[in-house]
This record gives C-alpha cells, structure tokens and sequence, in this order.
C-alpha cells in the first residue's frame, strides 16, 4: 500500500496549512485506490472546522454539503480520506505522526495525511524522508507530509507517500 499525492493536492494541503498555522488545518482528501495505491487528486479545505492548538473538529452539516458539491464537480473521485496537521503550538507535538485521538478517528480502509509544520529555521531541500514521507520548507514555514492507512483493525499504518510534485519545489528556492 502507498499513497501518490498529485499537484493540486498538494498546492491546497501546503496553503492550507500554512494558512492556519498556529492552529491545525483540516482537509478531505479525493482521489481513487488502484492497486495497493491510493492516487489523492485534490484536498479540499475546510473553511469553518473548529481549530485550536491541538486539534480540529469538522461540523458534521457542513461535511456533508462539501461531500455534495465535491461529488458535483468531481465524478470520477470519491471522499477516500482526510488530512490535518500538527503545528509546534499543539503542546510541542508537531511532527506528523498519528496522535493518540487521530488513532481513535480513523475509519477502517481510509488514507490519511498529517502535515507538520513549524517556523523553519533555516532553508530545507524537499526530500523523501527515512519512515517514506517527504519534508521541506517554503517560505517562513518547515514542513513535514506522512501518509498512513487504516486497515481492518483500524490501527495506523505508515506507508510511503509518492509525490514527485515535492521534489520540483527546489527548483523555485532562492
């Protein structure tokens, strides 16, 4: 199993996050499972989640109006997941790895991406990481992207994340 993370994917996780620093960012993720891959088309923002340091929270009402307008403008993709992050004011827990609620959330055969992010402290090449993830910064921010999958017994699994996408973001370092 593994995760492929498109462009436009990743341009809205990355903006998204970025945008709600401080607080964790929340997002659906659309794509399809071919194979032992889940491709992630495009991640749509939730606008009016309710953040603070160290989690977020949908609004079950408003989830189902953006599974409604997304199965409108994207027929061939389907809701296969969900993506937050973690930030260094969520109790000095910002890597992007599963929290003990993220682990009591999951959905048995769902992909889910968690995004660190932190102010970054020097300039970091986009690169694969040792667990399979890639990490990198842009601007102000550091970021850190894992991908894991919830199989049968629900319980967490880290798989290598693809997303070639990454590795064209250090042609634009200055």
């Amino acid at each position: 199993m593994r995760a492929v993370l498109k462009k436009p994917a990743l341009l809205s996780i990355l903006c998204a996050t970025a945008e709600t620093f401080k607080k964790e960012s929340y997002l659906f993720l659309l794509g399809y499972k071919k194979n032992e891959n889940f491709v992630i088309e495009h991640a749509i923002p939730f606008q009016t989640a309710k953040r603070n340091f160290g989690q977020v929270e949908n609004i079950s009402y408003r989830e189902k109006l953006v599974i409604n307008l997304s199965e409108f403008f994207w027929k061939n993709s389907q809701i296969i997941g969900d993506c937050h992050s973690h930030t260094e004011f969520g109790g000095g827990r910002w890597c992007a790895i599963p929290s003990e609620q993220d682990k009591k959330d999951s959905e048995q055969n769902g992909i889910y991406i968690i995004v660190g992010i932190s102010v970054k402290r020097k300039t970091q090449q986009w690169k694969k990481t040792k667990n399979g993830g890639v990490l990198g910064s842009i601007g102000k921010y550091k970021f850190e992207v894992n991908a894991f999958w919830a199989p049968e017994d629900k319980k967490l699994e880290q798989i290598p994340l693809i997303c070639p996408s990454a590795h064209r973001l250090n042609a634009f370092k200055k």
